[in-house]
């Protein structure tokens, strides 16, 4: 019994092995991405600041676009930036943006050349910590979609962090000690990245440090135009805010030491200055192949108008350019028409001193075939198809009438000449039949031995002649309806 039941525990493991080989072979792989926060859980205390960044693991499927609403603790965490430095987003559908009083933040982005693997940043949220108790960051909504160009949601699940928050004494500033001038300056290993403000109460300007190797003492200079230097202490945040200027261009100069004490520094340059949205004010929400789209709208005058059209069926990105008048008003014709689908459309102005304003909110436009368009389209199929047909018989016709018509005329014509010929020949044989009577009387004559009279004798030649004529006269005429014919 004992063997027996073993036999029958192999059977039952055979056949489990081949089914899990068979369903490994026959079932189709199912591609899946998550997203998520890093870090997304730790204790911190009160006065720090909170580096979040959100992570994309797609190492399956390479993915095309992400979209994400999160949810914070605004009681715990203030939100002061959304950082886009190190992003796998080139190209922003909808700016990262935010607001601590209800304790959201959204960001909409697309990656043109596609993106696969387990830790791509797609934003960097910089917390401040205001409070002590529980910090839970979530994402409401979200979407991450597949660059198969057809924009295949793969999200399969979203993770959320949670931090706990302690009350501590503050921490005294360390003390900073000012770069000397006369070192030695090694350009560009402090990259300056500006933040975008999406607060229009804020007139202050925000940049995001990031040195090539850690700053001594965490301590920049800061040199703006020929204002005072500014002692700048990281907090670990990178996030240095420039005090209120003057509208226009500005250059930002920044100066640190090394750990291994070498001077590092970084210069950039911005503006002040803003630049209004573009608003589009007419637009088609539906339209046909055969049609061109027509978009009109407004912005600062003298400004260059970027638009961004994303074919969301395709996923095909074009972008576009067109001027503004004195007025501010532009409209926008593409050259060629557009091929059916559904597409979102961007755009934000960028002035001569190439300060760029925030991308204005996507406006969608369908295009599609209509419906005469595919009557007259398959019946232009047919028309092509059929014409050859159509003007073979049109031929086939006209060289039948053509034909009938001739046979007909020649059918006439000879019916007339033999009605001629015939009276022809039956007035050349009467007259044959009379000198025949007389031949025949002559020769009586001369089988009788009688002696012919001159007369008689004159008769024969005549007789001749007249054989000749009429034999001459039928011959022309038959030669005459053989050339008609």
């Amino acid at each position: 019994m004992y063997i027996l039941n073993q036999k029958n525990r192999n059977n039952f493991l055979s056949v489990f092995v081949f089914i899990l080989l068979i369903t490994n072979i026959f079932i189709p792989q199912v591609y899946a991405a998550t997203l998520g926060f890093r870090p997304d859980s730790g204790s911190y205390s009160v006065g720090d600041t909170i580096n979040v960044k959100i992570i994309v693991n797609s190492a399956s499927k390479s993915i095309n676009a992400v979209q994400a609403q999160v949810k914070f603790s605004n009681d715990v965490l203030s939100l002061s930036s959304i950082s886009k430095s190190g992003s796998i987003i080139n190209l922003w559908a909808q700016e990262p943006s935010y607001s601590n009083s209800s304790g959201t933040a959204s960001l909409e982005g697309v990656v043109l050349s596609g993106y696969s693997g387990t830790s791509g940043t797609v934003a960097t949220l910089v917390f401040r910590v205001k409070a002590s108790g529980n910090a839970n960051i979530q994402i409401q909504t979200a979407s991450v979609l597949a660059n198969d160009g057809n924009g295949t949601e793969v999200l399969t699940s979203k993770n959320n962090a949670s931090f706990n928050i302690t009350q501590t004494a503050p921490v005294k500033p360390k003390e900073v000690s000012v770069v000397p001038e006369n070192k030695p300056v090694k350009d560009n290993l402090i990259v300056i990245s500006e933040i975008k403000n999406t607060d229009s109460a804020d007139v202050k300007k925000s940049f995001i440090f990031t040195p090539s190797e850690q700053v001594k003492d965490d301590a920049y200079t800061v040199v703006i135009d020929d204002l005072d230097p500014i002692i700048y202490l990281d907090d670990g945040s990178h996030v240095f805010v420039a005090p209120i200027l003057t509208n226009g261009s500005h250059t930002m100069k920044v100066i640190a030491t090394g750990e291994s004490q070498v001077q590092l520094n970084g210069v950039l340059k911005f503006s002040t200055q803003s630049v209004k949205v573009p608003v589009i004010t007419y637009y088609p929400s539906l339209m046909y192949i055969d049609s061109f789209m027509v978009l009109k709208g407004i912005a600062d005058p003298y400004v260059d108008v970027e638009l961004t059209i994303t074919n969301t069926n395709t996923g095909v990105v074009s972008i576009e350019h067109v001027q503004t008048n004195s007025d501010g008003k532009f409209t926008f014709v593409p050259d060629d028409k557009m091929i059916a689908g559904t597409y979102s459309i961007i755009g934000r102005a960028i002035n001569k001193d190439n300060v760029t304003s925030d991308y204005m909110p996507s406006i969608q436009i369908e295009n599609k075939d209509h419906a005469l368009n595919m009557f007259v389209s398959r019946a232009s199929g047919y028309v092509t198809l059929l014409t050859p047909l159509i003007a073979l018989l049109a031929l086939l016709s006209l060289v039948g009438l053509y034909s009938f018509y001739h046979i007909k005329k020649a059918h006439s014509f000879i019916k007339r000449k033999l009605s001629s010929t015939e009276d022809l020949v039956a007035k050349s044989f009467g007259i044959l039949e009379e000198d025949v009577d007389e031949e025949m009387s002559i020769s009586k004559k001369i089988r009788a031995n009688k002696p012919l009279t001159k007369e008689e004798k004159v008769f024969l030649g005549k007789f001749k002649r007249d054989i000749k004529d009429a034999e001459k006269i039928i011959k022309e005429e038959v030669r005459n309806i053989e050339n008609k014919e």
